[in-house]
């Protein structure tokens, strides 16, 4: 049975609310409280689209599901009569009679009412579809964008200095309640609503970010984005001379020069020039990134300090991802340098260590799975055959593989995820669905979850989450995923809140360097599976 979820964890700038409410005017505030504070967390949380937010049939405009637009505006009848169709204003009242400057929506004319021009400040672009599927494309929210007026307003309240804003600053949700009362309510930052973990494993809301490694990171990406306008450019691939020569034009910035610094104690280091030039570059990656890193500052802004808060909440199978906006769903070189410094512990395939082990419990022929062992003990080198036998790259290797530990298809159908990972290059696509080590490796998991699902009706995984079984290749992630989740918790429970950072789906990032045995030793005691970490340093 789901636990009631309690504190609303979507909280918003409290100077942004103030700041739209002296812009909009008696439009604005002669609305209901909630829908001030409606419109706001979705001004906050979409001012910019990003991959995080990205609405799958249009990417220039966001999601809103009925779900959001109820939790925002309690009745989306409400909300379309405001925003899109115009509404009436009845003077609230109570047994004292009528309450100042407080009123209620009706979206039909009623005594004393005043009507309302509908306000426009969301722009729909994408009906939702009627059905679950058409089109051979997965239904979808409706999709929006702000009006060019509210987008204005957003980027005039991005430029504000931390002075302009006044003195009301912090985060809040719509009852008016802070992190810091979240952080009380759940013993932590993460609100588990689906498991049966106890919430005393926990970790810290507030993470600290590095703002001079963002600053700097910012000033590399506008001097790309730069560069791709005078190129007139929209992608540089991957080793092309253009690649080179943004090399070049970066190489003076004091991040860069940090590669050839010596890695301590032989630790892997990945900064975030390293990662930004691993692959192809995009002119929408680049303005994606520098929006991630003018919402991360925004955030610092508003709390006055190094530290901004960070929630999290369980989806079905368990995992931990954040609410709104934040470092986990950013790009990688964004996360590298917002948390510079900072260690990361990853663990070693994952699903494919937990897999093996558990199929050894089982009476499969182990020389049927042999593909999956030898990718486990020799990961890098079989990664890299492959995308030299593909010609691709060890990034998009790395992505394929992890579609099909997921359940994905080898297709060249665009309906599949395949198509998005190889870019949609379908010569690309050709060569992947006919390499025979592809075609070994997704085998083993429709054999895997034979022995493991079976004729199960019903699966809960390690942590608790039941999961009605739909396909048997769903029903094992659901499984895998729940493993890694306990992996997670053990590490958690056994680690100093204060140096925890942040929480991925598969690893950890400390603030201080950790024992990687000791991380194992520790998995190994608190849920039987040997798994190991890998350590990095951003």
């Amino acid at each position: 049975m789901k636990k009631a979820l309690g504190l609303d964890p979507n909280f918003f700038p409290k100077s942004l609310l103030h700041f739209t409410q002296n812009k909009l005017g008696s439009q604005f505030t002669n609305l209901p409280y909630l829908f001030q504070t409606g419109y706001v967390n979705i001004f906050w949380s979409n001012n910019q689209i990003i991959r995080h937010n990205k609405h799958n049939r249009d990417p220039n405009s966001f999601p809103l599901s009925r779900e959001k637009i109820l939790a925002n505006f309690t009745n989306h009848k409400d909300f379309n009569a405001v925003n899109k169709n115009g509404y009436y204003l009845v003077p609230k009242r109570s047994k004292w009679g009528v309450v100042e400057g407080k009123y209620n929506i009706y979206r039909n004319d009623k005594k004393g009412g005043d009507y309302q021009e509908p306000t426009g400040w969301l722009i729909r672009t994408v009906d939702a579809f009627p059905t679950y599927r058409e089109g051979g494309v997965r239904g979808a929210h409706s999709g929006y964008q702000l009006s060019p007026q509210i987008q204005e307003m957003i980027e005039d309240w991005f430029e504000l200095s931390e002075d302009e804003l006044g003195c009301d600053k912090g985060f809040i949700n719509y009852q008016g309640q802070t992190p810091k009362d979240f952080e009380i309510e759940y013993e932590g930052a993460i609100r588990r609503h689906l498991s049966t973990t106890s919430q005393t494993i926990n970790i810290n809301l507030e993470v600290k970010i590095n703002r001079e490694q963002l600053n700097q990171h910012l000033q590399i990406n506008n001097t790309i984005k730069q560069y791709l306008g005078e190129v007139k450019e929209v992608r540089i691939k991957l080793g092309s001379k253009q690649l080179e020569e943004v090399g070049s034009r970066i190489e003076g910035r004091e991040e860069s020069k940090q590669q050839h610094r010596q890695r301590p104690g032989g630790v892997n280091r990945q900064l975030p020039t390293q990662s930004l030039l691993s692959k192809d570059i995009t002119l929408v990656g680049i303005k994606q990134r520098i929006s991630e890193i003018k919402y991360l500052k925004a955030m610092a802004r508003e709390t006055q300090s190094d530290f901004i808060p960070l929630t999290y909440k369980e989806v079905s199978t368990g995992r931990y991802t954040t609410n709104n906006l934040t470092i986990q769903g950013f790009h990688r070189s964004v996360r590298y340098a917002s948390l510079s410094g900072c260690y990361e512990y990853d663990l070693e395939a994952a699903h494919q260590n937990i897999l093996i082990q558990l199929l050894q419990d089982t009476d499969i022929d182990m020389s049927e799975i042999q593909v999956l062992t030898d990718y486990v003990n020799n990961k890098q080198i079989i990664r890299e055959m492959l995308a030299s036998a593909i010609e691709t790259t060890v990034p998009i290797i790395k992505e394929i593989i992890q579609e099909l530990t997921y359940g994905g298809q080898l297709s060249r159908s665009p309906k599949v995820a395949l198509f998005d990972v190889c870019h949609q290059d379908r010569e690309l696509i050709d060569r992947v669905c006919s390499n025979g080590w592809m075609k070994q490796y997704r085998d083993i998991f429709k054999l895997a979850s034979d022995y493991l699902v079976k004729d199960k009706e019903e699966i809960i995984n390690g942590v608790g989450i039941p999961f009605e079984k739909k396909t048997n290749a769903q029903a094992l992630a659901h499984i895998l995923q729940g493993y890694e989740r306990q992996a997670l918790d053990a590490i958690i429970k056994h680690s100093n809140k204060d140096d925890i950072a942040l929480l991925l789906h598969d690893c950890v990032v400390f603030y201080n360097r950790q024992d990687p045995k000791h991380l194992s030793d520790i998995v190994e005691k608190e849920t039987g599976f040997t798994l190991q970490f890998s350590e990095e340093l951003y």
